[in-house]
């Protein structure tokens, strides 16, 4: 599975009073400097949502990909390190939110 490349990033879209999530503009400057790519748009929540939660929501999502992206790199890092059962559970538990993320599930954990 591959996803679209990044950077991800997050803008309010003022026609549709709504939160997209798209590529970067620099993957296609075609746009006039306009994401690209919408990959997601975030709807507001119900009328008990808390006051921010579109917000808060669109900028962990365009943060995703760069979460993923560390996550992997700290755990190649911290692997051969890592030997105590509390350091071992936290690889596990890592390894296993990278392979939720592309696609698996989060029972994968070794």
């Amino acid at each position: 599975m591959s996803h679209t490349p990044g950077p991800w990033i997050a803008r309010f879209n003022s026609d549709s009073q709504l939160w997209e999530i798209g590529a970067s503009p620099e993957l296609d400057k075609g746009f006039g400097g306009k994401v690209s790519w919408t990959l997601a748009i975030v709807l507001r929540g119900g009328p008990n949502a808390p006051k921010g939660e579109a917000i808060a929501n669109a900028h962990l999502m365009a943060g995703a990909l760069a979460l993923l992206e560390e996550l992997q790199n700290l755990i190649s890092l911290s692997s051969p390190f890592f030997t105590d059962e509390v350091q071992m559970l936290a690889l596990s538990e890592a390894r296993a939110a990278v392979a939720k993320a592309k696609g698996g599930t989060d029972e994968s954990r070794t």
